[in-house]
């Protein structure tokens, strides 16, 4: 068998979101957001009866926690886009009899709440996936009490530089005469620097931004591995993909395994790092 036939497998095996069982599987708090979560969860304030929203919560987390944390008293609401995981939240909120949880389907960009409704607002890894960033926070000032809180992580530009240097090179001996213009677009649009977003937390009415950096390490045998984990199949692999034409995809990550195996090789290990900042801030009360 081919190389490029091989690596198709990963690619003709895509996520299907829409499907409970494959949602069944996303875990609570996976290697991928529990790092944030963590971070997150170490800032927010905790005081009984608390009102929070946690914008983009996928499966419940850090909703479901937050409810459990903050007890009894607290109401939570979980909102997201994704219909197959809010599900998920309310299953699980269900069962752990958190009956302060009400999961809401909804645009961040488009919140259906009256003004000043939240004490806390959260989001883990969510805002960097919503189609309007800086209206998104604006909704979020809106509805958030003056004074309230807003703490959100998300993963900064450097996310993945070992994988992405290689994905550029690939691209480039395809012949992608633009292949570090494409890259780079990508994680503009995915990853934003922590200056820009305190630029837009300053325009949507927050204050006294406290900024915590962090980071942590994703590490793989082989290529093979790397492109076929059920996270980066889930999350990534599509983007990566939609930068090359899809007449030289197959060739593209082909030789993108290639390059990941020669590193594994002589390190030993694949080892993709994941930088990312916590930021909490204030509501201004006028």
């Amino acid at each position: 068998m081919s190389r490029s036939r091989a690596r198709g497998t990963a690619a003709s095996r895509p996520v299907d979101l829409s499907l409970p069982a494959v949602v069944s599987v996303v875990d609570d708090a996976p290697v991928w957001s529990g790092p944030f979560g963590a971070a997150l969860l170490e800032r927010v304030e905790m005081r009984p009866r608390l009102r929070v929203l946690d914008v983009g919560c996928g499966t419940g987390f850090p909703a479901i926690e937050l409810a459990n944390r903050l007890g009894p008293g607290c109401r939570v609401i979980a909102l997201d886009v994704w219909k197959a995981a809010l599900d998920r939240a309310r299953h699980k909120a269900s069962a752990q009899e958190l009956h302060g949880v009400v999961a809401v389907r909804a645009a961040a960009e488009d919140l259906p709440f009256p003004g000043a409704s939240f004490d806390l607002v959260v989001s883990n890894n969510g805002l960097n996936n919503v189609g309007d960033e800086a209206r998104a926070l604006l909704e979020i000032g809106r509805v958030a009490r003056p004074g309230g809180q807003l703490a959100i992580a998300w993963n900064l530009p450097g996310t993945m530089i070992e994988l992405y240097l290689e994905l550029e090179a690939a691209l480039v001996e395809a012949g992608v005469g633009d292949a570090a213009a494409r890259c780079a677009a990508h994680v503009h649009e995915k990853r934003k620097p922590v200056e820009h977003v305190l630029a837009l937390l300053d325009r949507s009415g927050f204050e006294r931004p406290d900024v915590g950096l962090s980071s942590f390490c994703m590490r793989f045998a082989s290529g093979r591995a790397l492109l076929e984990h059920f996270l980066i199949r889930l999350a990534f692999l599509p983007a990566w993909e939609a930068l090359a034409p899809e007449a030289l995809r197959d060739e593209v990550f082909s030789n993108l395994e290639t390059r990941l195996d020669a590193i594994a090789k002589a390190a030993g290990e694949i080892r993709l790092t994941i930088p990312f900042a916590c930021v909490t801030a204030r509501r201004r009360r006028s």
